[in-house]
């Protein structure tokens, strides 16, 4: 009810999703993780120059350019230095309207019945953006629930996917390939 009258909720959504969780939040903007430090290579020597890396993900109404630009402008503030190595632009939404999202969306009420699905912001980048050269629609879904011990080691130690989950991924695969024979 809420995400389907946003016209209505948005201001409290804005609001409560990062107080639900990071990854709700995450939905919202564009995330910064810092991932690198280097700086000196001996515990009693001062540095003559520090390195910090990060990684952005960003968010597709603000995009890549716009979200570099403020990371730039704080740097500024500081006199620091940025250089960009590799960035790629947020990728397209999908269609909510288009097959490719009613496709999965059947199949998730085959596989998963009484669930409803929901489109949202994929906070994370995949191998999806591969395939918007030769595909209309690019669908992100993964078919898995995921706990919160799960989601604390995303991209981190002991990053593993609980076995209970993997029946309903196996039969919600079949489905979406059943459909289309």
């Amino acid at each position: 009810m809420l995400f389907r009258n946003m016209w209505l909720f948005k201001p409290l959504l804005i609001k409560v999703l990062p107080m639900i969780s990071a990854q709700a939040g995450a939905m919202l903007q564009t995330t910064i993780a810092f991932t690198m430090l280097k700086g000196s290579n001996a515990y009693n020597v001062l540095p003559q120059e520090a390195i910090l890396g990060a990684n952005m993900r960003f968010i597709p109404h603000e995009g890549m350019n716009a979200s570099l630009n403020k990371v730039k402008k704080i740097a500024s503030m500081y006199h620091l230095d940025m250089e960009v190595y590799h960035a790629v632009d947020a990728s397209r939404s999908v269609d909510i309207h288009g097959p490719g999202f009613m496709l999965v969306r059947e199949t998730i009420d085959k596989t998963f019945p009484g669930l409803e699905a929901c489109p949202y912001v994929m906070t994370g980048a995949t191998d999806a953006r591969n395939y918007e050269r030769i595909a209309e629609h690019v669908v992100r879904f993964a078919p898995v629930v995921y706990g919160p011990e799960q989601m604390k080691g995303m991209h981190g130690l002991n990053e593993s996917i609980e076995y209970n989950c993997l029946p309903g991924a196996v039969d919600f695969y079949k489905n979406l390939i059943g459909a289309n024979i």
